[in-house]
C-alpha cells in the first residue's frame, strides 16, 4: 500500500501578514470612498431635483416656440431658427454645468468623509502607540496607523489640488447665469422687448443672446499644482505625526 504523505502548510511570514493587512485596509478604505461618493451624489441630486425639473419644464418647445411665431417680432425664418438653436444651447450648457457641479460636490463629499474617518483611526492608533512606545507597540497597530495616515494625507491633498469646492461653486454660478439668460430670452420673446420697456425685434434678441453665450462660454476647471505634496513633504509629515 502506498503511504499518503501530507505536505506541511507553509507558514505565512510576518512581512506577508502585514502586506495582506495593508491590502485589506486599502480595500476597505476604497469601499468607504465609493459609498461616500454614492451618498454625496444622492444628496446633490436631491438638492437639485426641483431645480432641474423646473428648468426642463420651462424650456421645452411648447413653452417658448409660440412666442417665436409672433408676427409683432418681425422675424425672418433664419432668425427664428437661430433663436431656436440658441435656446437649445442654453439648455445643454445649463445641464452640463449642473452635472459638473454635482460631480465635484460628490468627490468633495467623498474625500472629506475619507479624511475624517482616516484621521480618527490614525489618531486612535497613535494614542495607543504613544502610550506603549514605538519599540514595544504592536506592529499591526503601527501598520494600521501608517496606512490610514497615508490615506489622510492623500484625501486631504486631493481636494486642494483639484480645487473641488471652487470648481463646484464656479459651475453653480455658471448654471445660475444660464438660467437667468434663459428667463431673459423667453421674457424678451414674450413681450417683444426688454425689461426697460424698449421694443425689440427678434433680430435684437438673437444678437444679445449670442453676445451672452460668447461671454459665458468658457471651461472653468481649476487645478492648483502648488498644493501637491512631493515625496519629501510626505515623509516629513509622517515623521511629525509619529
Amino acid at each position: 500500500m502506498s503511504r499518503l504523505t501530507l505536505n506541511p502548510i507553509k507558514e505565512i511570514s510576518p512581512l506577508q501578514r502585514h502586506f495582506f493587512l495593508s491590502l485589506i485596509l486599502i480595500f476597505l478604505a476604497g469601499c468607504g470612498v465609493f459609498a461616500s461618493e454614492r451618498c454625496g451624489e444622492y444628496i446633490a441630486t436631491s438638492w437639485t431635483r426641483n431645480l432641474k425639473k423646473e428648468f426642463v419644464d420651462k424650456t421645452n418647445t411648447s413653452n417658448w416656440k409660440p412666442f417665436i411665431e409672433q408676427e409683432n417680432l418681425q422675424a425672418s425664418e433664419a432668425e427664428k431658427k437661430r433663436l431656436n438653436t440658441q435656446i437649445q444651447i442654453i439648455e445643454y450648457r445649463a445641464m452640463s454645468s449642473l452635472a459638473i457641479a454635482k460631480d465635484f460636490y460628490k468627490w468633495l463629499f467623498a474625500t472629506i468623509m475619507s479624511f475624517s474617518i482616516s484621521i480618527i483611526i490614525a489618531s486612535v492608533c497613535l494614542f495607543s502607540i504613544s502610550k506603549e512606545g514605538w519599540k514595544v507597540a504592536n506592529n499591526y497597530v503601527i501598520n494600521v496607523f501608517t496606512v490610514f495616515s497615508s490615506i489622510t494625507l492623500l484625501s486631504g491633498s486631493i481636494p486642494l489640488v483639484f480645487q473641488y469646492e471652487n470648481n463646484a461653486q464656479k459651475h453653480l454660478e455658471m448654471l445660475v447665469n444660464y438660467i437667468n439668460l434663459r428667463n431673459h430670452v423667453i421674457t424678451s420673446i414674450a413681450i417683444a422687448g426688454n425689461l426697460e420697456g424698449e421694443s425689440l425685434t427678434l433680430k435684437d434678441i438673437v444678437v444679445s443672446t449670442e453676445i451672452a453665450l460668447a461671454k459665458y462660454h468658457h471651461i472653468s476647471i481649476q487645478i492648483d499644482t502648488s498644493r501637491m505634496l512631493n515625496p519629501q513633504q510626505i515623509i516629513d509629515k509622517l515623521e511629525v505625526s509619529q
